[in-house]
């Protein structure tokens, strides 16, 4: 995994050789795709010279079912293999992102922090294995998966993440939150007949 910050937080994305193969991939569904669609409705331009031969049912079924599979392989092609948690500590959010080989982005989730229970990692009981960095929402106990590496990074990781999901605490005379905003606490307004005396 890797991560990277920005001016809102930081991202974290998956292992450096997957994303050079998730282009790959999408590439060559992007082809196969557009191949069983020119094979689907391409011979409909050459009619054979029997006109019930046409129309069979047979002919009509592969052409539906090349059709529908060249139209899925485009899809999962423009879909997006590569995934990235954004850790938006201004809106104070997780993002499940989905990246196409384009560089277009999917959100497919999103979790406000106060959602979050905890952060845990998870040790793989084989060695070699990744060990993987886990969230526990409040949600029935269900669990997110976060990143997956060697156990020295993601303790790090950890760590940071559990410091950054803590619910904010403002301590700041004068002022109050409301939400996810601070605003000035109202004033004392003075009794009719009396005066304010600043000293």
């Amino acid at each position: 995994m890797s991560l990277t910050e920005t001016y809102w937080g930081y991202v974290i994305r998956p292992e450096a050789c997957w994303r050079t193969r998730a282009p790959t991939v999408e590439r060559v569904c992007a082809i196969a795709g557009v191949a069983l669609l020119v094979v689907a409705f391409g011979h409909w331009l050459f009619p054979h010279g029997d006109a019930a031969v046409d129309v069979s049912p047979q002919r009509v079924a592969s052409t539906l079912g090349l059709g529908v599979a060249g139209l899925m392989l485009l899809w999962f092609a423009g879909r997006g293999l590569t995934r990235e948690l954004h850790v938006d500590l201004t809106l104070r959010s997780l993002r499940q992102v989905a990246r196409n080989r384009s560089g277009r982005m999917r959100i497919d989730r999103v979790v406000p922090f106060d959602a979050i229970e905890s952060a845990f990692i998870r040790r793989s009981g084989i060695p070699g294995r990744p060990a993987q960095l886990f969230l526990r929402l409040r949600d029935g106990g269900r669990v997110m998966h976060v990143a997956s590496g060697r156990l020295a990074t993601l303790e790090v990781l950890n760590e940071r993440m559990s410091q950054d999901l803590r619910p904010v605490h403002v301590q700041m005379k004068g002022w109050k939150r409301i939400g996810r905003r601070l605003v000035p606490e109202a004033k004392p307004v003075p009794e009719p007949g009396s005066t304010l005396v600043s000293i």
